[in-house]
């Protein structure tokens, strides 16, 4: 039997451009919802005003890459 992996999980807030129209909104929501599953990624995306909540979770090295792409 294999022991399952600990779950590692991030929070992030980010803020979208002032001048992005809302369409961008419905397009990384339905970016992060493929990817995520693509990863084997799990969370919780909210965007209020004008800002995105993301709470991920996975294996660590899945999630931390995510991070680094999400973030460049």
């Amino acid at each position: 039997m294999h022991p399952t992996p600990k779950l590692y999980e991030v929070f992030y807030i980010s803020t979208v451009a002032p001048d992005a129209p809302i369409s961008v909104v419905g397009h990384i929501a339905a970016k992060a919802r493929t990817v995520n599953q693509q990863l084997g990624v799990t969370g919780l995306l909210v965007y209020v005003g004008m800002c995105f909540c993301q709470q991920l979770e996975g294996h660590q090295k899945t999630v931390l890459s995510l991070m680094e792409k999400i973030h460049h």
